[in-house]
């Protein structure tokens, strides 16, 4: 007999380890990167300051818009090329 969220999921007894086991390093995933993403951001406020933070930000907004592109064209065989 499958619970509601076994029967919402359609998951078998066996795949219940699998489950469990893959949510909880979900779990631990988010927390080193939540732990992560708060120590860079206090080393970043020590060493620059406030001050510096919108021009990191847009670098890293532009960083974000130009990479993906770029690693997927890489990926296909043709470096340089973004269509």
């Amino acid at each position: 007999m499958q619970t509601g969220i076994g029967r919402l999921l359609q998951l078998e007894k066996g795949d219940r380890p699998r489950i469990a086991s893959l949510l909880a390093q979900a779990m631990g995933v988010g927390v080193f990167v939540g732990v992560l993403e708060i120590t860079v951001l206090v080393v970043f406020l020590d060493v620059h300051g406030v001050e510096r933070i919108p021009m990191a930000l847009m670098l890293s907004g532009l960083a974000g818009i130009l990479v993906p592109p770029s690693s997927f064209t890489v990926a296909a065989g043709k470096p340089g090329c973004f269509t």
